[in-house]
């Protein structure tokens, strides 16, 4: 994938602490730390998933 461009992007406190601050309940937590690594980052998700959306995430699919 690095031949391609991406980037693996760390997880860090900033965003554990965003998780927190995400609307609502998701069922899954690892979806939360995508949408809040999306969020602080400026990036978009690209997804099928509409709950990731809806966590305040931009999403593209």
């Amino acid at each position: 994938m690095q031949e391609d461009g991406f980037k693996e992007l760390p997880i860090g406190f900033s965003q554990a602490l965003k998780t927190g601050t995400l609307p609502g309940y998701h069922r899954n937590p690892f979806d939360r730390m995508i949408a809040a690594q999306a969020m602080i980052t400026g990036m978009p998700v690209v997804t099928s998933d509409p709950e990731i959306g809806g966590l305040g995430a931009e999403v593209l699919w």
